[in-house]
């Protein structure tokens, strides 16, 4: 998959091209994803069910940040899914 380029985006616009990026990136498995911007300073918020999930959410985030240049904080924690009891 190719690096998709982002032109560097304003505040308000920044969150939801990152949103969009994961969602794509991670199939949109990553869940509770919240987005803060705060001055120049990103925080990626969320759950998900596996490392590799969490590495393709970082990955995302970086591709977008590479051209917008924000400092991003990620904190995304690994909680498997459990399925629902049957019965």
């Amino acid at each position: 998959m190719a690096a998709e380029t982002v032109a560097p985006e304003t505040n308000e616009v920044l969150p939801l091209t990152i949103e969009r990026h994961i969602a794509r990136r991670t199939w949109g498995r990553l869940r509770q994803l919240a987005i803060e911007v705060s001055g120049d300073r990103v925080t990626v918020r969320g759950c998900a069910p596996s490392y590799y999930v969490k590495q393709l959410a970082i990955q995302a985030c970086l591709e977008v940040a590479d051209t917008a240049r924000p400092r991003l904080d990620v904190d995304i924690t690994v909680t498997p899914e459990v399925a629902p009891p049957l019965g």
